[in-house]
């Protein structure tokens, strides 16, 4: 699954990639996309496709973590844990006090007077999450291993956690709210999933199928909340959650498309692999460079179907070098991603 470069998984170098990239369009468009009345539907049209594209980047990266850690034959210490927690848990700390001082700075007061009680920007949600995810890791192994060999309970797992999980998303059945288990019914579907995708049913599917899927879920999204917003006269941006339906179908079937690429070209597979590098970095800084370019860009009068492709472009060409310039400095894996 995937060709290996050096000790380098292709396919997850590339799924890092455009998870990064896809996070970086969303936050980029996600602006425009809540001006349904304020803009020109050109404008607003061009944004909301560019926030559609992008929905499946944080369950990307779910998906792929889920393959990467839950394996048939590996086993999972406290001492694994611990390396991964604090591998998560130091960049964390770090970047949490860089966004602090910018808040502080911007809004004139002490960090200390601060809330430190919710993630300091954020797009730091995730890094939380994903700890979760890493402090469970021994039960979904469990889960993980009391499936993998029996398929049938894998499919009924994926189907109760799309039932459970996404369909109230649409329609609302409170008596769910007491059935649903919060933590392995929501973001942990994803990371099981991602396990049995990569080492059970991987040959599940052809190809044809899964890209017919995946353009299903995409123009669902984007058709759904266009005519939403439409007949509400805002912005109606519901199937933009990480379980509408819709999402859930077009990440899944992205993930098994790009598990089954097998072998790039060396040039494209180097690149991969050097922006995969710095994919933490790039994800923790964006925030932080999208604050400082955000007024410029509101500022600009230029269209926004020529504006927003600029801006995503500039964001990450910035976090990237400015990634590229941090793995310079001494323990910056450790310190900053």
């Amino acid at each position: 699954m995937g060709n290996n470069t050096g000790n380098r998984l292709v396919f997850a170098d590339l799924c890092r990639v455009l998870a990064c990239f896809g996070v970086i369009v969303g936050h980029c468009s996600d602006g425009f996309v809540r001006n349904y009345i304020d803009l020109p539907l050109n404008d607003w049209l061009c944004s909301h496709f560019w926030g559609s594209v992008s929905r499946i980047s944080s369950p990307l990266c779910i998906l792929l973590s889920g393959s990467l850690l839950l394996k048939p034959n590996g086993t999972i210490t406290f001492q694994d844990m611990k390396r991964r927690v604090l591998r998560i848990l130091i960049p964390l700390g770090v970047w949490s006090c860089v966004y602090l001082c910018l808040v502080a700075w911007r809004e004139k007061v002490s960090p200390f007077g601060l809330n430190f009680n919710q993630p300091e920007m954020g797009h730091l949600w995730f890094i939380y999450m994903m700890m979760g995810l890493y402090l469970f890791l021994p039960i979904f192994k469990a889960l993980f291993d009391g499936f993998s060999n029996q398929r049938t309970f894998i499919y009924y797992f994926c189907f109760i956690w799309m039932a459970i999980t996404c369909i109230p998303i649409h329609y609302p059945i409170e008596i769910f709210g007491w059935i649903k288990q919060p933590y392995f019914l929501g973001y942990g579907g994803y990371f099981l999933i991602g396990a049995f995708i990569a080492h059970v049913v991987k040959d599940f599917g052809s190809s044809r199928v899964w890209t017919a899927l995946y353009i299903i879920g995409l123009s669902f999204t984007f058709f759904s909340v266009w005519y939403a917003s439409f007949k509400a006269h805002t912005t109606v941006h519901d199937n933009y959650s990480l379980f509408s339906l819709s999402t859930t179908i077009a990440a899944i079937s992205a993930f098994v498309l790009l598990s089954r690429v097998r072998s790039v070209p060396k040039i494209l597979a180097n690149l991969l692999a050097f922006i995969s590098d710095k994919a933490f970095i790039i994800y923790f800084l964006h925030g932080f460079v999208l604050s400082f370019l955000h007024p410029i860009i509101i500022g600009n009068r230029t269209s926004i179907i020529l504006l927003l492709p600029c801006w995503i472009l500039a964001t990450f060409v910035t976090c990237l070098g400015c990634g590229t310039i941090l793995r310079y400095f001494p323990k910056s894996k450790l310190l900053f991603g």
